[in-house]
C-alpha cells in the first residue's frame, strides 16, 4: 500500500459519512442570531417560525400569534418583517401574492408593472389574458409579457430547496 491507497480508503469513509440537510427553520434562525433581536421578540419568532410550512409560508394568522405568544399585534408585525427580510426571499409570507410581492421588492421593483399586476391582476396572468392585463393597466401588451416573464423567474415555494431531515 501507498500512500495514495490510504487517501482512498479514507475519502471512502467521508463520503459515506450520514449527512443531515439544514432545514428551512435552522437556516432562518442562523440568520436571525446574526441580528439584534428585541427580548419580546425572541418567543413571537420562536412562534413564527414554528408556524410556517415547509415552502416557507405562515400558516398561522398573526393575530393568533399575538395572542398565543402575550405580545402586541405591533411586535408579531415587526418580527414577521425581521423575518421576510430574510433569506430565501419571499419567506414568511402569507399567501403567493405576498410571496411574490417579497421578491419583487426584495429585487428593486417596487413600482413596476410586475408588481401592479401581481397586486391585481393574479389570476388573469394564470390565464395568459395579456390583452386584459394591457387594457387594465393602460400599456402595452409587450410590457405585459415583460413582467410576466420576471414573475416567472420567482420562486412560489421559497423554502422548497431545503431539506426536512433527508440525509
Amino acid at each position: 500500500g501507498t500512500s495514495a491507497d490510504s487517501d482512498d480508503d479514507r475519502r471512502l469513509t467521508l463520503e459515506n459519512t450520514l449527512v443531515r440537510a439544514q432545514s428551512l427553520t435552522e437556516y432562518l434562525l442562523w440568520q436571525l442570531r446574526m441580528n439584534e433581536m428585541e427580548p419580546e421578540g425572541e418567543s413571537v419568532m420562536s412562534l413564527l417560525l414554528g408556524n410556517m410550512d415547509n415552502d416557507g409560508y405562515l400558516r398561522l394568522p398573526i393575530e393568533e400569534i399575538a395572542f398565543q405568544s402575550d405580545q402586541e399585534y405591533g411586535v408579531v408585525e415587526r418580527a414577521l418583517c425581521a423575518i421576510q427580510a430574510l433569506d430565501p426571499p419571499g419567506v414568511g409570507a402569507r399567501d403567493l401574492r405576498e410571496c411574490l410581492l417579497l421578491q419583487l421588492r426584495g429585487r428593486g421593483e417596487g413600482d413596476s408593472i410586475a408588481v401592479a399586476i401581481v397586486c391585481d391582476h393574479l389570476l388573469l396572468l394564470e390565464g395568459k389574458r395579456y390583452d386584459k392585463i394591457a387594457k387594465e393597466l393602460k400599456v402595452s401588451v409587450e410590457e405585459v409579457v415583460v413582467a410576466a416573464h420576471l414573475i416567472a423567474t420567482l420562486e412560489p415555494k421559497p423554502g422548497r430547496n431545503f431539506g426536512e431531515g433527508d440525509i
